[in-house]
């Protein structure tokens, strides 16, 4: 066989050897600062995306750690590069793994944006690590095309080491309430059989939502001992939609933001029983006050 020949095949060989390796267009990663952890220690670890030079509005996975040497103390999703959460971190958990998903409408492009944090304790001495699987990544194209996607996990060695205090993760500082958001009522016929609901969400970039409350009233103020615990979107008791809509967010660290809806279709002012209690209230207090000056004036 002649050279000439066998620098052919190498060329073909090549070419198809680069056709064959996908060309990966973002990659996730997880990151700690610390390398040395020893049995006791809590460490934090952020989910980063990569997005390659390409503007991309979705993504989702599933985060592995090894329960017998970590324990999860804390998911953190405050400064998020995700606006809105399918599934948020930490609300359908199984045994050692953390699923997500979640959208950034306009998309999102850079090399370190940060998904979530995650704070482990060491419970026992070995090794392991913590690594991303089922990730997929879409571009903001407008047809969801999906692209490949490089994971890179954090792989850690903890030592059995003792006689000295165990490193603790700060706590967040956050004194901001969530941010300000709007209740959107609305109706599908593919959902909730066409009944009414309201959706709504919101973000807290310091120790993200803890969870919202709601209540429906058709006075124009909330009531403290009325809130109830939900999730979006909710569908509405009064179908009518007569009600104001309170919705309270929550975050971790207690601060509250609340947002109203004011009733499509308002009561009449006659329709309101608190306008007839004040009415009757007011004829009342007017009578006496009328009689008590006839009286007067009559020496009575």
């Amino acid at each position: 066989m002649s050279s000439s020949l066998y620098r052919i095949i190498g060329v073909i060989g090549v070419a198809f050897f680069c056709a064959a390796v996908p060309a990966y267009a973002a990659d996730m990663r997880i990151v700690s600062e610390h390398i040395k952890i020893a049995r006791g220690d809590q460490f934090a670890t952020t989910l980063f995306l990569d997005t390659k030079g390409e503007t991309l509005n979705a993504f989702e996975g599933t985060v592995g750690f090894p329960e017998n040497l970590l324990a999860l103390k804390e998911i953190r999703d405050g400064d998020s590069l995700v606006n809105f959460w399918i599934e948020r971190p930490g609300s359908a958990m199984r045994p050692g793994e953390i699923r997500f998903s979640g959208i950034t409408p306009g998309g999102y492009r850079g090399d370190r944006g940060a998904l979530f944090s995650l704070v482990f304790e060491a419970q026992n001495a070995g090794s392991g690590s913590i690594a991303i699987h089922g990730a997929k990544t879409f571009r903001h194209d407008g047809q969801g095309t999906v692209l490949d996607i490089s994971v890179f996990p954090f792989a850690f060695l903890i030592s059995p080491e003792a006689g000295r205090e165990p490193r603790r993760v700060a706590e967040a500082d956050d004194p901001y309430p969530p941010e300000s958001f709007i209740p959107e009522v609305s109706r599908d016929p593919a959902l909730f059989d066409g009944k009414w609901f309201v959706a709504f969400t919101t973000q807290d970039k310091g120790s993200s939502v803890d969870h919202y409350e709601i209540q429906e009233r058709r006075a124009a103020d909330a009531a403290s001992n009325q809130w109830r615990v939900t999730e979006s979107p909710y569908v509405l008791a009064d179908q009518q939609l007569r009600s104001f809509i309170f919705v309270k967010a929550v975050d971790r660290k207690g601060n509250t933001r609340v947002a109203e809806a004011a009733p499509r279709y308002p009561q009449r002012w006659y329709e309101n029983y608190e306008n007839w209690v004040i009415l009757m209230i007011g004829v009342i207090v007017a009578y006496f006050i009328g009689n008590m000056a006839w009286r007067k004036r009559h020496g009575i």
